[in-house]
């Protein structure tokens, strides 16, 4: 209950006017075929379907004089007409409804993905590097659109409800009795059907965990097909990735029994009761007539409406553990948040870089000190070469050294002056940083180059930046030139030619502070 009372809140706070705006529609829509059922009535009695019940026919004399005051003639031919109309008026209402709410679920499916996105924008680089967000890319992807499913479910639960809520409000108006026993029925399939909304939701847990996992299945493999190929693996890569499909399909299919097998349980309890209905209608109240008859018509669209409830109910037990990722990854995005960024202009060091009394620890259960009583002063114009055993902190000093990492005791110094957190974003803007291995875009020669740049470089800049890292020559030789696609991953593309392309895009930004976290292990001496 608490997930779906935290999906509502998070729904309407970001979908604002437009879900009521559905929810407005959905409920016309409703009224509309209210009225229409009503008007059912004294079409049936000018028709010379007479009642012979006892029922009091005021409903009909009701709609007769609404309809005289509207100027309308009360003749068959004329009831039909505003009958047909109303229905090409309710038509109207639910075309308008249904692209408003799938314009919505999409639109809330985008600003979820980009409030998601922002938060780990905004997240601190130790909460990053310590994995606390994890599973990004499948939230991003499949997660948040899960979450959309669940938005239009969440519509269609509610429009459903509603259009349900004044069938029985007009079969309360013809018959309470007869309406309460109809109530009583339904409300019993539906507990009878509840029992299985906790294993839904179970099941619903079960796909995002397996979803994660053949997310990282492929991930994994992706990242190592070279060292797989040569190990002979092929076949332990399918295995793990048909095992995980396998679970995933396990779970969708339990879920389909589990769905069918509750809607085939309302419906055969949903036929009895319409046959117990009939007879306690006749036999023991009494009903006949035009009422009762609008009363079976009500009652049998009543049953697949609350069946349809009952449906989307499951759907949306369903997807919430995709809601409850997002909500977790969210979490642990904000829990500590990074500095502002500063439009302020870069910070110039002109005599040194220095840290004093520098400690810092990681996060976690471990709480190990990665840097202990830290001082080092860096003259401006010299090459620094940090050397130490794996582990011993060298990118976390680089991290420290950046402004990327906060530290608990210490400070960072320019020029002998302390760097604060007002400071940090205007420092980093003059740091460069290579890290060992390269990580590139999904995208053009010239994109890998010129993303991370505030304006774009001049063909000289670029030529230089080409010629210092020798790749001018290599881009000379693609078929198209700066514009040639590359990938992120192995490919086409040498370890040292990917280093390369990332150096070069550092020398671009003309940084005060470049650190090259052995960024040239995979260079041969005469690059390096």
């Amino acid at each position: 209950m608490h997930s779906l009372l935290a999906f509502s809140r998070h729904l309407l706070r970001f979908t604002g006017w437009r879900s009521l705006a559905v929810l407005g529609l959905m409920l016309v829509a409703a009224l509309s075929e209210g009225i229409g059922l009503v008007m059912l009535l004294p079409i049936m009695s000018l028709a010379g379907l007479g009642s012979e019940s006892g029922f009091s026919l005021g409903i009909i004399d009701t709609i007769v004089d609404t309809l005289s005051r509207a100027n309308v003639e009360l003749t068959l031919r004329g009831l039909v007409a505003v009958f047909v109309l109303l229905i090409v008026f309710r038509h109207f209402i639910v075309y308008a409804s249904t692209r408003l709410s799938e314009n919505t679920r999409i639109s809330y499916v985008a600003a979820l993905r980009e409030e998601l996105f922002g938060a780990l924008c905004d997240a601190d680089w130790r909460t990053i590097k310590s994995g606390g967000v994890r599973h990004l890319g499948q939230i991003l992807l499949v997660d948040s659109w899960r979450v959309g499913d669940a938005a239009q479910n969440f519509f269609r639960f509610g429009s459903t409800l509603i259009l349900a809520g004044v069938n029985f409000a007009i079969a309360a108006a013809l018959s309470p009795i007869l309406a309460l026993s109809v109530f009583i029925g339904i409300g019993g399939l539906i507990l009878v059907s509840r029992k299985r909304y906790g294993s839904v939701q179970v099941q619903g847990s079960n796909i995002t965990r397996i979803q994660n996992d053949l997310y990282r299945v492929v991930e994994n493999y992706l990242d190592s097909l070279r060292v797989a190929k040569l190990a002979n693996a092929q076949s332990q890569m399918r295995a793990d990735f048909a095992r995980t499909v396998s679970a995933l399909t396990r779970q969708y299919t339990g879920f389909v029994d589990d769905f069918v097998t509750t809607r085939m349980t309302f419906q055969i309890g949903a036929a009895i009761g319409v046959g117990v209905f009939l007879i306690f209608a006749v036999e023991i109240v009494g009903a006949g007539g035009l009422e009762l008859a609008l009363l079976v018509i009500i009652s049998a669209r009543l049953v697949p409406q609350c069946s349809q409830v009952n449906q989307y109910a499951q759907h949306l037990l369903h997807q919430l553990p995709a809601f409850e990722q997002v909500e977790r990854a969210l979490t642990a995005c904000r829990r500590s948040t990074d500095v502002r960024q500063s439009k302020a202009e870069p910070i110039v060091p002109v005599r040194s870089i220095a840290l004093r009394g520098v400690e810092t620890w990681a996060h976690g259960p471990s709480k190990k000190r990665l840097l202990a009583d830290i001082n080092i002063e860096i003259p401006v114009g010299l090459t620094v070469a940090v050397r130490g055993p794996s582990g011993a902190g060298k990118s976390t000093l680089a991290d420290v050294l950046s402004g990327l990492l906060l530290v608990e005791t210490g400070d960072l110094l320019i020029d002998g002056e302390p760097v604060g957190e007002d400071r940090l974003s205007a420092w980093r803007q003059s740091v460069g940083y290579v890290p060992q291995h390269s990580v590139l875009l999904e995208d053009t020669f010239k994109r890998n180059l010129t993303w991370l740049l505030a304006r774009e470089p001049s063909r000289q800049e670029l030529d230089r930046a080409l010629a210092c890292t020798s790749l001018d020559s290599m881009v000379d030789a693609l078929p198209d030139g700066l514009d040639t696609m590359i990938s992120r991953r192995e490919g086409a593309l040498s370890g040292g030619e990917r280093q390369r392309i990332a150096i070069a895009r550092e020398l671009l930004r003309r940084p005060r502070l470049l650190i090259l976290d052995e960024a040239t292990n995979a260079l041969d001496p005469d690059s390096e």
